[in-house]
């Protein structure tokens, strides 16, 4: 591809998400494993509350307690 096709732009995208993926994947990592995981469950694997509340044997509302428990915690410490 000539150098004059590359979408820099595009490109400057990629790298800050790829450096915001990171930092969010070290900010789930500092929260408490229970949280973390059901962030991960939802919001990467796509499971509903319904499904993460099964798998891990644990009331709906729970599930929902501890992810917004542990959105608050993430948005804290992602925006520092």
């Amino acid at each position: 591809m000539p150098i004059e096709d590359y979408d820099v732009e595009g490109a400057d995208d990629e790298v800050l998400d790829l450096e915001d993926a990171d930092r969010i994947n070290a900010c789930l990592d500092s929260l408490p494993s229970r949280e973390a995981d059901i962030i991960r469950m939802n919001v990467i694997d796509g499971l509903s509350f319904v499904e993460i509340s099964g798998i891990l044997s644990i009331p709906q509302s729970t599930a929902k307690s501890r992810y917004k428990s542990g959105m608050e915690k993430l948005r804290k410490l992602f925006i520092k």
